[in-house]
């Protein structure tokens, strides 16, 4: 088994999943409107991602001690 990967590591088999490059304000609008889908759909705000940043940031404060 190769270490070299076979395709670019932004290569992804689903379009949707590589943003464009950003528009002349730099700004990458297809992704905010996905963003804000996803976010209206519920699918960002789980509790699961809520517990995970939790303990992220109680680790890095901790870590500063």
């Amino acid at each position: 088994m190769s270490d070299t990967p076979t395709r670019p590591l932004n290569a992804s088999a689903d379009p949707d999943d590589c943003p464009p490059r950003p528009g002349d304000d730099g700004i990458r609008w297809e992704l905010v409107h996905r963003m804000k889908r996803l976010i209206a759909q519920g699918k960002l705000d789980t509790p699961e991602r809520w517990a995970l940043a939790e303990e992220m940031l109680f680790r890095a404060t901790e870590d500063r001690r």
